[in-house]
């Protein structure tokens, strides 16, 4: 699956510069009190790439809370704090087959001149299949709106993206697998693999 995946790879590198954020979310939340580490080696756009990490808490069955860490480069350095919410507001049934999530993020660029918070809202549409193993495959899509949020004075707008995924669940005992392509605006490409505890 991986070797599918670079001529999308390669066919992205040619994007503008970094604005929007990983969702990396395929609209179905951990179940209550799960946790779960996403590690995200590659994120990658037109002029940079970035590596980060996230730690997600299942509430309730319905919707998961995390936290964010990682790093920009590109020549240089910019690290990437952040929060954020997920949650599923309607599984899949026999009668309406698709499971609905909206995913919120809000990241804090830790470099000069900003952009002080990079907020990023994605509302997601998915279906999973069951694997033989005991794991799911779920395709998802959607779109993201990320708003710069800046200090008065130095402007600040909006990138809307198209959303494409998918996300293998049991890879490996605990493992997931998933893919993301955003194209738009400010076109990504990332990878992901969770872990859950």
């Amino acid at each position: 699956m991986l070797l599918r995946m670079i001529p999308l790879l390669l066919f992205f590198l040619v994007a503008g510069p970094a604005a929007a954020q990983t969702v990396l979310f395929d609209g179905l939340v951990h179940e209550d009190r799960q946790a779960a580490a996403v590690l995200i080696p590659a994120v990658v756009t037109g002029d940079d790439y970035s590596v980060l990490a996230r730690l997600e808490y299942g509430v309730a069955d319905r919707a998961n809370l995390f936290a964010l860490l990682g790093g920009r480069f590109n020549g240089g350095a910019t690290a990437l704090p952040g929060v954020g919410w997920a949650a599923t507001f309607y599984r899949q049934t026999d009668a309406f087959p698709l499971n609905f999530g909206l995913f919120n993020s809000f990241v804090f660029p830790i470099e000069d001149g900003g952009p002080d918070a990079l907020v990023t809202v994605a509302p997601v549409f998915s279906h999973s299949w069951g694997r033989g193993t005991g794991g799911r495959v779920t395709p998802y899509a959607g779109a993201t709106a990320t708003i710069k949020v800046n200090k008065p004075g130095r402007g600040g707008n909006t990138d809307v993206n198209g959303l494409l995924g998918v996300k293998v669940t049991e890879i490996a005992k605990r493992w997931d697998f998933v893919a993301e392509v955003q194209p738009g605006e400010k076109s990504l490409f990332a990878v992901g693999f969770v872990f859950r505890f």
